[in-house]
């Protein structure tokens, strides 16, 4: 069984698309996952966190793109599977100085300069790497079909990445393990009115300011419940308090395998993505297949992806209105959940996983 070398630049804990790609190529493949962050106990494979002394961002991230290298060379493995932008320069390094590796680049996500919209010096400088790498791996994957299409133009392929979808499933779980958050979720689920949900990270480009200002103007029918951190958490805790007309509950980030233990609490999920630039237009979003797998319709902007899902499998509403949205998802709630059960059906990880292992196969058997 050959040796599979994976990357990301992120705590392997809160990466459910890393995490599912290692598990579904485990028995092909002897998988070491090398990661930041705190360590994660898996089953099927190891994980190898990285530690580094650097402060300064740009210099730890070069401090961990060395360790990388000398784990790679010292471990004489036979496929290096890096994954997102931060993976681009060890993937280049590791095919020039490390031939003997097979090389797969799964780009989660799409930075691209586009004219009109400021591009910035960080995403100039992986973009040149990314740039690079791009024509020279094995294996080229996107998250997305328009993600695969536009990344074919822009960088002169000759093919299309293989997509692997972000379709994940909430684990089934019933209580969260810390007693405060449990009392508290069940005195704030016991109060009157529909509840919105939202699960990610709290950042105020996700729309959750609107999502206040929305459901504060339907006047007391309904609530908002928030799980995640973020560089606004705080900001948000003291904008919520302007809303005194909604009950609304804000807790920090809950262990994968618990969260949904409070959102299938909720009535309706709220999904939000910006439509400034390509990423966030053609986003590759997992929490409509996370709200789904829990049976709870959703609430969006007017994001094209998005809208089209939710329009076509007539799971939820969307639109710039949102207060407007919200009423129109929580006069039709059973209608949406009926369909959820047949978009379940169409879109599991079962098939991008096949996806994932028949795209690789070539390089590991």
């Amino acid at each position: 069984m050959k040796k599979l070398l994976m990357f990301v630049y992120n705590d392997l804990n809160t990466d459910a698309r890393v995490q599912r790609a290692a598990t579904a190529l485990s028995d092909y493949a002897e998988i070491e996952v090398l990661s930041i962050g705190k360590p994660f106990n898996a089953k099927s494979y190891k994980n190898h966190v990285l530690n580094a002394k650097c402060k300064n961002h740009m210099l730890r991230y070069f401090e961990i793109v060395w360790k990388v290298l000398v784990y790679a060379r010292k471990a004489q493995g036979h496929v290096f599977y890096g994954h997102d932008f931060y993976s681009a320069l060890p993937l280049l390094i590791i095919k020039i100085f490390m031939p003997s590796y097979k090389t797969v680049y799964d780009a989660h996500e799409l930075y691209l300069p586009e004219k009109n919209l400021p591009f910035g010096l960080r995403n100039y400088f992986f973009h040149i790497w990314e740039k690079m790498i791009i024509k020279k791996v094995t294996v080229l994957i996107a998250a997305q079909t328009e993600r695969a299409n536009i990344m074919k133009t822009f960088y002169h392929l000759k093919q299309a990445p293989i997509v692997v979808r972000n379709i994940s499933k909430l684990p089934d779980a019933d209580k969260v393990s810390n007693p405060e958050i449990e009392r508290v979720c069940e005195e704030f689920f016991k109060k009157p009115g529909i509840t919105v949900g939202y699960a990610g990270v709290i950042d105020l480009s996700r729309g959750l300011e609107e999502l206040l200002k929305a459901v504060d103007s339907l006047k007391g029918t309904h609530k908002v419940f928030l799980v995640g951190n973020g560089a606004d958490s705080q900001i948000l805790r003291e904008k919520a308090a302007e809303y005194n007309r909604t009950d609304i509950l804000q807790i920090d980030a809950l262990p994968y395998d618990q969260l949904s233990a409070v959102m299938k609490r909720c009535d309706i999920g709220f999904v939000y993505y910006p439509t400034d630039t390509l990423n966030n237009k053609y986003c590759a979003s997992n929490k409509i297949y996370e709200y789904a797998s829990i049976g709870i319709p959703m609430a969006s902007n007017d994001n094209p992806t998005v809208k089209g899902i939710l329009e076509k499998w007539e799971i939820g509403a969307s639109g710039n209105d949102l207060a407007e949205v919200i009423q129109k998802v929580s006069g039709n709630l059973d209608i949406y959940k009926n369909n959820i059960l047949t978009f379940n059906l169409n879109y599991t990880w079962e098939r991008e996983q096949a996806v994932l292992i028949q795209g690789l196969k070539s390089i590991l058997l």
